[in-house]
């Protein structure tokens, strides 16, 4: 019986260890991550909804009926990858439904394949000017590739049974999938203090977006 009480204490005590520490603030992460997707999300399902429905006749537009299986594939990936990838950080729903946690993440991770090979893809087809149009070119090529390295390292680790290192590439993966979500309030504060900014300072803000994510996600993973 003393047998089997040691080793009962030593399951909990390894189940203890194995468990990542509860952290202040955690219980927010994931409405906050959640809510800071949903506008973009939104707007990139309208905008879709707009061309397909032959109303929005903006250049943007144009480009899309030119080539309109990367943006497609751009705001599919995007809408599940924003919306769906909080609740994978949700760590009582990780340990009631692991099969869950699992499944979701394997379409997260085509879905975060998505967003990255495309906007990729629409960043070397664009055509770009010199500039703000450089600015974001080159930081537009950095993130995405990052991106897929960062996806890519995650799943690897997973399969390897490496959870921490499948955690620590998946935030960051994550973080630069919601680069755009962060550019809207940064552009925003920016207008509000000093007025709308030139197209080199915009360019500047809209990629400063990612490094914040990236800042703010290594900060966390310290804790």
């Amino acid at each position: 019986m003393d047998t089997l009480t040691q080793n009962a204490t030593a399951d909990r005590s390894m189940s203890a260890q194995l468990r990542p520490p509860r952290q202040r603030g955690a219980k927010w992460i994931v409405p906050t991550l959640i809510v800071l997707g949903i506008l973009p999300a939104a707007l990139g399902i309208v905008h879709l909804s707009t061309v397909v429905a032959g109303i929005d006749v903006s250049a943007k537009a144009l480009y899309f009926v030119s080539m309109p299986v990367p943006i497609a594939l751009h705001v599919i990936g995007a809408v599940i990858y924003v919306l769906l990838g909080p609740l994978q950080f949700a760590s009582g729903l990780r340990r009631r439904a692991p099969h869950w946690h699992r499944r979701s993440g394997r379409l997260l991770v085509v879905a975060g394949l998505f967003i990255a090979v495309s906007a990729l893809w629409m960043t070397i087809t664009l055509p770009h000017q010199a500039g703000g149009g450089e600015v974001l070119y080159v930081a537009r090529l950095l993130f995405g590739s990052v991106m897929i390295a960062s996806i890519g390292l995650g799943f690897g680790a997973i399969r390897n049974g490496n959870i921490p290192a499948h955690r620590r590439w998946m935030i960051r993966a994550y973080a630069i999938g919601l680069g755009a979500a962060t550019q809207i309030p940064v552009l925003m504060i920016a207008e509000i203090v000093g007025g709308h900014p030139g197209d080199l300072v915009r360019a500047l803000l809209m990629a400063s977006a990612w490094i914040i994510n990236l800042l703010i996600a290594e900060w966390r993973l310290r804790r």
